[in-house]
């Protein structure tokens, strides 16, 4: 039969168990203080980026937006311009054309050297009209060049910023992070020099109390 367990020997043991609980305890309160605050300033950093990259985003299409309305209403006052430059080039041919019959009809002349010379005003003005047009066709295609441009700029500058946003933090990731620095700390408690002692006061008091019954 195994001797009584001596009052030294139980508040021994009493003191080895508060000291191992009061351990664990410290050590979980400060994984947990550590993961929280890890948590938490991740989130704010993640929330952060989110913000910057929408604001990014908003500024980039504002910005484009403004540019391509400026190239618009440039091409409209261009073919606006293009549209007078042909009415008036129409009108002076015109003009010119009625001279040349006049002339024509004063003089007494006729025929063919009259058409001719009515059929050259006409010449000269559509050769005129397709510069006009063929210029503004070029500058047009510069224009939606220059518009696919812009845009391509915006979605990269879009594309850059939504890369640095902060990952969001798995609230289930730190309760596992925190859960498995407790289990750590567990076993390095259990590998503490008092901790054996203070199983096997344990066992010793079950059979004196319980009469070398398991409990």
């Amino acid at each position: 039969m195994c001797p009584p367990l001596t009052a030294p020997a139980a508040l021994n043991a009493l003191g080895t168990s508060a000291f191992q609980k009061a351990l664990f305890a410290t050590s979980l309160a400060i994984s947990t203080a550590t993961h929280g605050l890890q948590y938490v300033g991740q989130r704010s950093a993640a929330r952060a980026s989110e913000r910057a990259a929408k604001e990014t985003a908003r500024r980039s299409r504002e910005n484009l937006l403004r540019q391509q309305e400026a190239i618009n209403r440039r091409t409209l006052q261009e073919r606006a311009a293009d549209t007078q430059e042909l009415t008036r080039s129409a009108i002076e041919r015109a003009q010119a054309q009625s001279r040349a019959r006049a002339a024509a009809a004063s003089a007494g002349t006729s025929g063919r050297s009259v058409e001719a010379l009515l059929a050259d005003y006409d010449r000269q003005a559509a050769r005129f009209s397709d510069a006009i047009v063929s210029s503004q066709r070029f500058r047009e295609e510069q224009a939606e060049a220059a518009k696919l441009g812009m845009r391509s700029d915006h979605l990269d500058r879009i594309a850059q910023a939504r890369s640095q946003i902060v990952r969001r933090p798995s609230f289930l990731g730190t309760t596992l992070r925190i859960g498995g620095d407790a289990i750590a700390n567990r076993k390095i408690l259990k590998q503490a020099p008092g901790w054996r002692e203070f199983n096997e006061d344990q066992e010793v008091r079950s059979s004196v109390l319980y009469g070398g019954r398991q409990v």
